[in-house]
């Protein structure tokens, strides 16, 4: 089902969007890791799963839990071992299972803000990007993308494929927090945000370049 998926997807990904990708090789290609990526545009997982996938990496996203009960989308998700995340709620569940999923030598993408920003300050990043680093102790890797959101381009461009940035991070140093105490997970959540923010203008300078 997941290969079946992800050709399809990058099919359509190549079709859409010409992806230029920065800093491949800070990924870990084997083991446990956390992709932590800014969140601009519903077609943002189709486009940072591609990606991966062309890495290397095989793909397990932590998504909204209503998508789930779609009739087709859901049943997707299901199959292709996706994990399932209420909003609004501290969902010890979906984190129990993303921390299971990394035990196992996956790679686990969540979007620290819980969801898509567009414009106007940022808003809070949520802590549990900070508690699933401290319990897992898996490598987090911050990612920034900018392009797959609807921007006015000039008619003969919107025939050709949308440049897009993704720009990939160092892994972001946590060894100093223990993840005992309620700071130390709001200070992880913080730091990994602060990373990924700080990858935003390249991802930009290579989506209008």
């Amino acid at each position: 089902m997941y290969l079946i998926a992800v050709r399809l997807v990058r099919a359509l990904v190549r079709a859409a969007f010409r992806v230029r990708v920065e800093g491949a090789g800070l990924l870990p290609i084997r083991g446990p890791v956390v992709v932590a990526a800014m969140h601009v545009s519903y077609r943002d997982p189709l486009v940072l799963g591609a990606t991966l996938d062309r890495l290397g990496r095989r793909v397990r996203f932590m998504t909204r839990a209503e998508l789930f009960t779609a009739p087709v989308v859901g049943w997707v998700l299901r199959r292709g071992g996706q994990i399932p995340v209420v909003r609004g709620a501290r969902d010890g569940v979906a984190l129990a299972g993303a921390a299971a999923t990394l035990r196992a030598g996956a790679c686990v993408v969540i979007y620290p803000e819980g969801t898509i920003v567009r414009t106007g300050p940022p808003p809070p990043v949520r802590p549990g990007v900070g508690r699933l680093a401290l319990t897992s102790r898996a490598p987090v890797v911050p990612v920034a993308m900018w392009g797959m959101q609807w921007r006015l381009r000039p008619l003969f461009r919107r025939l050709l494929p949308a440049p897009v940035g993704v720009v990939i991070g160092p892994v972001v140093p946590l060894d100093d927090l223990t993840g005992d105490t309620a700071d130390d997970t709001r200070a992880a959540a913080e730091r990994i945000m602060a990373a990924v923010r700080a990858l935003v203008p390249r991802a930009q300078e290579l989506a209008d370049g």
